[in-house]
């Protein structure tokens, strides 16, 4: 790593804007093999070892869904609507399943994302926007990975994806 990280010097984010706090932590993970690899090892670790006992299968679709959208594609967060844990995602052609979602019914997802959420086992944040609830995902609980952020970021990258990702959208907010 640099000794002093400037946000021309960041790799682009990945994906698309999702919120500035959602899009400093994909280019931290983007800009940050080490950090990248250790997230991916405790979720995992986490989840299918620690967790697996005691969370219920059809919350345990979704967070199968969340740690593929987000870990399996490079990233810390991601956006996941309601419709894709239910029908998956299609590319943009429709020809070719990216994922086949959880199959499970709308009330189901909502009751088991907020209750995971609740029990601080993953993070869920409301975008802005109008119409729909759309959220972005994290398969780890936002304090846990600040903590990670802090043992991982010995020169200050975090705080040039922070710039980034404020001057990118004009404020720094959820």
């Amino acid at each position: 790593m640099k000794e002093d990280w400037k946000a021309d010097d960041l790799k682009p984010l990945i994906g698309h804007k999702i919120s500035p706090i959602a899009d400093a932590l994909n280019l931290f993970a983007g800009n940050s093999k080490e950090f990248r690899f250790q997230i991916e090892v405790d979720a995992k670790k986490y989840w299918y070892r620690e967790m697996l006992r005691f969370v219920p299968a059809p919350a345990m679709k979704i967070v199968s869904m969340v740690l593929d959208r987000t870990i399996g594609w490079a990233k810390v967060a991601e956006i996941i609507t309601e419709d894709q844990f239910q029908n998956g995602i299609r590319t943009t052609d429709l020809d070719e399943l990216i994922t086949s979602g959880t199959g499970q019914n709308a009330k189901t997802i909502r009751k088991y994302t907020r209750i995971l959420t609740d029990k601080h086992l993953m993070s869920r944040f409301p975008l802005k926007t109008r119409g729909r609830a759309r959220y972005w995902y994290t398969p780890i609980f936002i304090n846990d990975l600040n903590a990670k952020i802090k043992a991982h970021d010995d020169k200050g990258l975090w705080a040039a994806c922070h710039a980034r990702a404020s001057s990118d959208w004009g404020y720094w907010g959820n």
